[in-house]
């Protein structure tokens, strides 16, 4: 925060490649670990602590290879929207907007050629963004 260094604090263990994402808005960061999304408040107490959905691939190498099952159980980076009623999950090559509130899931983007999102986030509380190959995408939320 403001490229400072103020005070040290310990994280629990986070899975490999998940990033710790700072909400200037909300002054709230958000990282995934131990299985859950935890949403911290700036002194690092936990506002809040949730499952993340689990997307489940299934892939068959075309007769040459057998059927597998893979499945991503959390995000590698959550954004949350300015007035925090949205979360933006980022799977790799998965994006999905969930309402905070209730934790429903209103658009989710999934590749089946391995792309992934490179970078996203919220142009405003009613916009999100992401860019797709060499595409940057704005989407309207309809609440």
């Amino acid at each position: 925060k403001d490229m400072a260094l103020d005070r040290e604090y310990l994280l629990p263990p986070a899975p490999v490649l998940s990033k710790l994402v700072y909400s200037e808005s909300q002054d709230l960061y958000t990282i995934s670990e131990n299985g859950h999304v935890t949403i911290y408040d700036s002194d690092f107490c936990v506002v809040e602590r949730f499952l993340p959905p689990h997307i489940i691939k299934i892939h068959d190498g075309g007769g040459m290879f057998p059927v597998t099952r893979q499945v991503s159980e959390h995000p590698n980076r959550t954004f949350l929207s300015p007035d925090g009623r949205w979360l933006l999950l980022d799977y790799f090559n998965s994006v999905i907007l969930m309402r905070r509130e209730n934790k429903e899931i209103h658009f989710c983007l999934y590749s089946y050629t391995g792309k992934v999102a490179q970078h996203m986030g919220f142009v405003d509380c009613n916009r999100f963004w992401y860019t797709w190959g060499d595409t940057t995408y704005i989407q309207q939320i309809e609440a």
